[in-house]
C-alpha cells in the first residue's frame, strides 16, 4: 500500500528546501527510488513537504539510507532542525484519466498550495 509522509519545517524557507532536496534526490531531477509523488511549498509558518512512496518499506529505506545520514552530516544551506513528521497509509488515490500538468509549474517540482481549514471543496 502506498505510504505518505508530511514534513513541516517551522521557519523553513524555499532556499533551505532546494539545498536539502539537492542533497537527497537524484541529480538528474528524478524522484528517489520508490517515491511516486513529491510536492512542497511555503506555509504561514515555514515550509511543508508531502511525499508518497510505493510502500512504507520504500519510505523507510529512503529515510534510513539516504535522508537521515545526509541530514545528520549537515546540508549546507539546508534545513537546520528536524521537521514535525506525519505519516499515513494512502487509502485513496484518484488519478485523472488525462495528462494535465499544473499550469506554470515545471514537471520536476510542484508547489503544495495548502490546506483549507473549512469551506466547500472545489469552490
Amino acid at each position: 500500500m502506498a505510504y505518505g509522509v508530511v514534513h513541516r519545517f517551522a521557519g523553513g524557507t524555499e532556499d533551505q528546501y532546494r539545498a536539502s532536496v539537492a542533497a537527497v534526490h537524484p541529480s538528474d531531477g528524478s524522484l528517489p527510488d520508490g517515491q511516486v509523488l513529491h510536492v512542497a511549498g511555503a506555509t504561514n509558518d515555514g515550509w511543508i513537504i508531502v511525499a508518497v512512496h510505493v510502500s512504507q518499506e520504500s519510505w523507510e529505506q529512503f529515510r534510513d539510507r539516504i535522508l537521515m545520514p545526509r541530514m545528520q552530516e549537515g546540508i549546507e544551506g539546508g534545513f537546520q532542525a528536524p521537521p514535525e513528521e506525519t505519516t499515513f497509509e494512502v487509502g485513496v488515490a484518484e488519478v485523472s484519466s488525462g495528462n494535465k500538468p499544473i499550469e506554470g509549474v515545471g514537471t520536476s517540482v510542484a508547489t503544495f498550495i495548502g490546506l483549507a481549514p473549512g469551506g466547500q471543496p472545489n469552490k
